[in-house]
């Protein structure tokens, strides 16, 4: 009930927004048990502390140096308006687009680590597999592969004089193309 009292579309019937402010809040029966003397003095230890520094943005050297004559001229679009048009806050295109490139890119970037850890260990086998041998040139290429070679694969090559070696990164067995003579 706490939630839904907070979040009601309706200004006036909304938890806080009544006539008495936080104290409606604090008499709230999830509330109950919470000496608010303490709190105001800072007395209770805080369940969660975050880490020193972190901040909630892709970066934190943007927030301080914030630029007003940014923001002067955003007007919403009429595809903001109709979406928000019963809500009382509104929040413009723009900042989703910046919510969702930091989210996109903090997930591309995990990705990332993770395809390059793999790269690297299979690299490390390749190249203790070539030392010595007749190999002229090796490492990763992306080919048409698939059904109705429809989609990129990525193969770990290795030219030899006589053949074509495309090693999948799931099986030890390579496919081999044979080159003429």
């Amino acid at each position: 009930s706490l939630l839904e009292g907070l979040l009601q579309r309706d200004v006036s019937s909304r938890l806080g927004c009544r006539g008495r402010g936080a104290d409606e809040l604090k008499e709230h029966p999830f509330f109950t048990g919470i000496d608010w003397q303490q709190v105001y003095l800072q007395k209770y230890t805080p369940p969660f502390v975050p880490p020193r520094g972190e901040v909630n943005a892709a970066d934190a050297f943007d927030i301080g140096s914030f630029d007003e004559e940014d923001t002067k001229g955003i007007k919403l679009t009429d595809a903001d308006q109709e979406l928000y048009k019963n809500f009382p806050l509104v929040i413009s295109e723009r900042w989703q687009g910046e919510v969702a490139e930091t989210v996109f890119e903090t997930i591309n970037n995990e990705a990332d680590k993770l395809e390059n850890k793999k790269k690297a260990k299979q690299k490390l086998r390749f190249d203790a597999d070539e030392k010595g041998s007749d190999c002229i040139l090796h490492g990763y290429i992306k080919k048409l592969g698939g059904p109705f070679a429809s989609a990129w694969q990525t193969r770990y090559a290795k030219l030899y004089p006589n053949r074509l070696e495309l090693h999948p990164e799931s099986t030890t067995k390579p496919e081999l193309v044979f080159l003429d003579q």
